[in-house]
């Protein structure tokens, strides 16, 4: 009789989230994984006995559950004191772990230039403050430990049901209305599609790191696109313009392009999702 081979077993952190549905419903009809959520109606990020019961076992977690908008005291406390919380509750589990941590393109400083995992960190709002600051804790703890952990610093992620620049032009050409624009629209931005991201996050389940290795890589798209040529694609797609307003008085800081080369060497990932097809579903769902 071939013995089965066993399952990896992993808990997802904010699988209720725009992110994390989809991530949990890919994994859950792959045969690879045993998947499960951490349900935040049961268990506290500051309970660590009884997360340390809900770890156990795990080979990987994935630690997509964040705060994206709110004051520095609330998104502290649910973007670093959960991770805290998180990574105490890790150091009991007899299983090596994987952690795999949601970060953000929000850490790094105003650029001129492509972003790369080197590029100074200085970041522009406190949900990136926030962001760096997990990253911190997660680098400290895991290099002490058995276990290993993969930062994911992602670009705007955008898609159907997403809080996105793309869903937001998309709801206003379908809708109606006048289009508020930042600046003149020239300004660009990496935009990497749902699905990409979740084949990012499912290849990072298959890396095998040595115990204590972190490892920060950048998930993003590497091209960039101007805000109006997404205003174009989507008047194309829906076959109509909008009325535009610029606001010029608000200044367009920075280039927020990344280069996804670490990924493409170290996960063997890169994007695949064509943009004028993407944002065409995106627009059909709104």
């Amino acid at each position: 009789y071939l013995k089965l081979a066993m399952k990896e077993r992993v808990l997802i952190t904010g699988a209720n989230g725009f992110v994390g549905r989809r991530l949990f419903q890919a994994l859950s009809i792959d045969n690879e994984y045993e998947v499960s959520n951490l349900d935040r109606n049961k268990y506290s990020f500051g309970q660590v006995e009884l997360l340390k019961k809900v770890i156990k076992g795990n080979n990987a977690i994935i630690h997509l559950a964040a705060l994206r908008a709110g004051n520095q005291v609330d998104l502290t406390r649910a973007n670093v004191e959960s991770t805290k919380g998180l990574l105490q509750a890790i150091s009991s589990n007899e299983t090596p772990t994987l952690l795999i941590f949601a970060s953000s393109f929000a850490v790094y400083a105003v650029q001129s230039d492509i972003l790369c995992e080197d590029t100074e960190t200085k970041p522009r709002n406190a949900y990136g403050e926030s962001k760096l600051m997990a990253e911190s804790l997660i680098r400290d703890f895991i290099s002490q430990t058995e276990n290993s952990a993969l930062i994911l610093r992602f670009s705007t992620i955008y898609g159907p049901d997403s809080h996105s620049v793309v869903s937001g032009i998309c709801e206003s050409v379908k809708h109606g209305g006048r289009l508020n624009i930042n600046y003149d629209g020239s300004q660009e931005v990496d935009l990497l599609y749902i699905d990409d991201a979740i084949s990012a996050i499912k290849k990072c389940l298959q890396w095998k790191g040595n115990s204590g290795q972190v490892e920060i890589i950048n998930i993003c798209s590497g091209c960039p696109v101007s805000i109006n040529k997404i205003v174009q694609i989507v008047e194309q797609i829906a076959g109509k313009s909008l009325e535009k307003n610029y606001n010029r008085q608000v200044s367009a800081d920075g280039y927020w392009i990344g280069d996804h080369s670490k990924a493409k060497k170290l996960l063997k990932w890169k994007p695949t999702i064509d943009l004028k097809e993407s944002i065409k579903t995106t627009y059909e769902s709104t």
